[in-house]
């Protein structure tokens, strides 16, 4: 899978690299007006996979005054696939722009939008289940770990909410300083993220794990 900064969506066969269909991810714009700017959407996230599901949001500036989408694509198709592979979609009044790929767990989509909402999206249906807004732009993919969602924001704050169906907020962890807004990862137990030294402003590698 390739996500174009033309704002399509590409398949390609692995052993041959010969292109197997494509999905045209700024077919719900509007057509331009005349003397209208074309949009900037570009797809900056990482398609994620679930089952024949592929699920990507489009991405641009937050500045522009471009419209947001999720799409949930059908990969089983060929060619252009633009008019029958849509599954699903969550258009720009209820899903802002977004940079960041979802994640994916027991038939729920968990998707940010730059904005500050964090949505949790039936995958069968497309329907929002719940939404959040954490106050602060967020440009990291959400993480899955331990049944819990785990959340970096533009104010460096960590929250941690409870995944399923019920929104919970678990708790909000903002005595780090200096954190870089982005996505978290976790192994073997240890929470990983990035920051900035408070006196240096050097690069800063942050390791948590439970009861330390």
């Amino acid at each position: 899978m390739f996500p174009g900064a033309d704002g399509w969506l590409y398949s390609f066969d692995p052993p041959s690299g010969k292109p197997l269909w494509k999905f045209n991810c700024k077919s719900y714009e509007k057509p331009l007006a005349a003397g209208e700017e074309p949009s900037h959407i570009q797809l900056p996230a990482t398609p994620v996979f679930s089952g024949h599901r592929v699920i990507i949001p489009v991405g641009a500036d937050p500045d522009t005054n471009d419209k947001g989408c999720l799409w949930a694509v059908d990969a089983r198709k060929d060619g252009d696939v633009t008019s029958s592979a849509e599954l699903w979609r969550i258009p720009g009044d209820a899903f802002g722009l977004s940079i960041s790929s979802v994640a994916v767990q027991d038939g729920l989509v968990y998707a940010v939008e730059q904005q500050g909402f964090l949505n949790c999206v039936d995958l069968e249906t497309g329907k929002v289940v719940w939404k959040h807004d954490f106050l602060s732009s967020l440009h990291g993919a959400p993480l899955i770990a331990d049944e819990k969602i785990f959340v970096l924001n533009g104010d460096g704050e960590v929250f941690v909410l409870q995944a399923g169906r019920e929104k919970k907020i678990l708790a909000k962890n903002d005595k780090f300083k200096h954190l870089e807004s982005g996505s978290l990862v976790v192994a073997n137990g240890v929470l990983y993220f990035t920051g900035r030294s408070e006196t240096s402003g050097a690069g800063k590698l942050y390791a948590v794990a439970g009861g330390k």
